[in-house]
């Protein structure tokens, strides 16, 4: 073989594995793929040539491939839903006439239609959720902490929805002045989380009186907050805290008079907290403006998901599951000052596509999920 030749030969293999390794090729920081990864194997593989705008399924639209062209959410025969159906046309599982040919077109019956790479990537996509967007990395949040004179008194954690800690500080030291600060970090993902500060003393971030003028007098007993051993704190040199999200907007935030502990509830969606729901695919703040938002993740799943909301109402807030024919599948009443996240049960629904309706008042939101 000549020089040319081999040259030539090379750069073919060298131009085609790096194709194929780029039609794989993972976007998503954690090594899962997202849908536009899906996207680059259909288009390498020549499929989206028809079913970018014919044959009854539209590639290049996410809600398309995850719910099914024109043979819907059922698939056909041993696939029971649209992405196993995919998985069928493409693996060389898909043998029978009445479910069409394998893909991509001309492929032979029982013939794998793409490499084992994409194949595996496709499978890996959807046994990860099939996901459109890749999962959000965790949002750094600042917690600044005013101590009083005890800081050695206080500690603080963050949880998640399933109780777990996520974050945590102190005790600290003393500091050389009263009232000193301290900023901590804690980078969280999406989801809704409680900030509980607490102190040791029993007497929040306040400081007690060194004197007892007010001896024989049960403060406590009069109601005011805030008073251990009938003694009242200052209130000049209390302490306090605030937890910041990336865009430097406060969102949760307490101290003072407080006992053994204060909670706060908090939730981060695309990073940020106190988000208005725009569309499908984009979360923006609006400061003057509030629009109810409801999220859920992920949103193509086989056993639970979760039910993200924020409505500001002080009514009773109705959930329901509904599915494509207009059916309610499920019910839930929440109180308008529960935590606002709900673990929804879909484990005994059939596979296929619903909607989550959460309605109070004169408010109303849907989103839409798959059932694997």
């Amino acid at each position: 073989m000549n020089t040319k030749l081999l040259l030539k030969v090379f750069s073919t293999i060298l131009i085609v594995f790096l194709f194929i390794a780029a039609a794989y090729s993972q976007t998503c920081s954690d090594g899962s793929y997202q849908f536009s990864d899906i996207q680059a194997i259909f288009a390498s593989n020549g499929c989206t040539g028809c079913h970018g705008n014919q044959g009854g399924l539209n590639l290049s639209d996410y809600n398309n491939v995850v719910t099914g062209g024109n043979r819907g959410v059922d698939g056909c025969g041993a696939y029971p839903t649209a992405l196993d159906f995919l998985i069928g046309k493409i693996d060389g599982s898909l043998t029978s006439g009445m479910c069409g040919n394998p893909m991509p077109a001309g492929t032979p019956s029982g013939t794998p239609g793409m490499s084992a790479g994409d194949i595996a990537a496709i499978q890996a996509w959807i046994d990860g959720g099939a996901p459109e967007f890749c999962p959000p990395a965790c949002a750094t949040l600042d917690l600044t902490l005013t101590f009083d004179d005890n800081p050695q008194q206080t500690t603080w954690q963050i949880v998640d929805a399933g109780g777990m800690t996520v974050a945590s500080g102190g005790p600290y030291s003393n500091p050389a002045d009263n009232n000193a600060t301290i900023v901590e970090q804690a980078c969280l993902p999406d989801g809704c989380y409680d900030l509980i500060v607490n102190d040791s003393a029993n007497d929040g971030m306040c400081p007690r009186r060194s004197s007892t003028v007010l001896t024989g007098i049960n403060i406590a007993s009069i109601g005011i907050g805030g008073v251990s051993n009938g003694i009242p704190r200052v209130a000049a040199m209390c302490g306090n805290y605030a937890l910041t999200d990336p865009a430097g907007t406060s969102i949760a935030s307490g101290g003072g008079r407080f006992g053994t502990s204060e909670m706060n509830n908090f939730c981060l969606s695309g990073g940020v907290g106190q988000l208005n729901y725009q569309d499908d695919s984009a979360y923006q703040r609006n400061t003057t403006d509030f629009t109810p938002q409801i999220r859920l993740l992920p949103n193509v799943a086989t056993d639970k998901i979760t039910l993200y909301y924020a409505l500001q109402t002080e009514s009773d807030i109705h959930i329901n599951v509904v599915d494509i024919s207009g059916k309610i599948v499920q019910q839930y009443i929440r109180n308008a000052y529960d935590t606002p996240e709900l673990a929804l049960n879909i484990s005994n629904l059939n596979e296929g596509f619903y909607f989550v309706q959460v309605i109070s008042g004169d408010v109303a939101v849907v989103e839409k999920f798959v059932k694997r």
